[in-house]
């Protein structure tokens, strides 16, 4: 019996590779901002300390709101660091490319990331990608 040739495995799109890069970046990015964050002291900006100027009270309650943003960096990297990690890290399976979808719909939520997670979403959606994903 003449079966057809087997299908050639689908290549990796460059999106993917970008995709790992973005989730290393980003990982080592919220890592080390955690880690200064946390090792250092509080410190307020120039418009804080201006504000602040003579009033030891409004300097120590603004130097406790800048403690309470550095333990949410904290939190946030640690929920946000694992799946950047295992997202730089995904198998050619249908559920690695969902997952890849919400990573990069996540990390848009923060404004700096933007330009990389608008850019990639697009070239994501593309079939060479649905693709490679097996879907």
């Amino acid at each position: 019996m003449n079966l057809p040739p087997p299908l050639p495995k689908p290549t990796q799109p460059t999106v993917v590779l970008l995709f790992r890069i973005f989730c290393l970046g980003l990982a080592a990015f919220l890592t080390l901002g955690s880690l200064i964050s946390m090792s250092s002291k509080p410190r307020l900006g120039i418009g804080d300390t201006m504000i602040s100027d003579g009033d030891e009270q409004l300097r120590e309650q603004l130097l406790e709101e800048e403690r309470v943003k550095n333990r949410h960096m904290l939190i946030v990297s640690c929920v946000l660091v694992p799946a950047l990690l295992l997202g730089s890290a995904l198998p050619p399976r249908p559920w690695a490319y969902i997952y890849g979808i919400v990573v990069l719909v996540t990390t848009s939520l923060f404004c700096l990331t933007l330009v990389f997670t608008i850019p990639l979403f697009i070239f994501w959606i593309k079939p060479e990608s649905n693709r490679y994903f097996a879907r």
